[in-house]
């Protein structure tokens, strides 16, 4: 069993939640090496799977892409990306994306990258960010409860229902059914460093 290291380098045992040790005192089932790469693919698919949206153009073909809504929660996943290769700017003020490559690509662009990319903590900043959107993430949930930084968590949905229309409302013959997340994370005292980090976040990914 080897210990996965943060960015940063040497651990400080003398302080849990500090940079040098979010990660460097941590053991795991790969190192540092092995899990950057892993995690910036996961982070990757997940973005491609459930907030790459195909967007309509005037005189224009539609075309897909990542709009952040200028929120931090897609702002970081996405700058880990497009400093990795795997995202282009269709704008000006990094609001929306479009992938560089095709999901079977990622690897490829990663491992070829990884000198260009963000810190190993930047990137379990990105994931954690994902994850409080509530989309199907178990792939990054089971990589963070192997950095120890959440328990063990099963991501799970209900079937709720409801209305299409407010019209709609008084007619229940009328309402559909959809999913909705029913998964509650349990953070351990590691999170804590991450929420520090997160303050300063655009620096993060400059």
């Amino acid at each position: 069993m080897t210990k996965a290291r943060d960015a940063g380098g040497a651990a400080d045992a003398g302080d849990a939640g500090g940079p040098g040790t979010a990660l460097g005192a941590l053991e795991a089932q790969q190192d540092q090496q092995e899990l950057y790469p892993e995690l910036a693919e996961a982070i990757a698919r997940h973005v491609h799977a459930h907030h790459y949206q195909w967007e309509d153009r005037i005189n224009l073909p539609p075309i897909q892409t990542f709009d952040t809504m200028c929120a931090s929660y897609f702002q970081i996943p996405a700058g880990v990306l497009a400093k990795l290769g795997l995202l282009r700017a269709l704008d000006d003020v990094g609001g929306r994306w479009a992938f560089a490559v095709e999901p079977d690509g990622f690897a490829d662009v990663v491992r070829a990258n990884r000198h260009l990319g963000c810190s190993f903590d930047t990137l379990v900043l990105a994931a954690i960010e994902l994850v409080g959107q509530g989309r199907e993430c178990q792939e990054l949930l089971d990589l963070l409860a192997l950095l120890e930084i959440c328990e063990p968590t099963t991501y799970r949905t209900r079937t709720n229902s409801g209305p299409r229309r407010l019209e709609d409302y008084a007619n229940r013959d009328a309402w559909v059914s959809y999913e909705v997340p029913d998964f509650q994370v349990t953070w351990t005292a590691r999170h804590a460093y991450y929420d520090r980090l997160r303050r300063d976040w655009v620096t993060l990914i400059a």
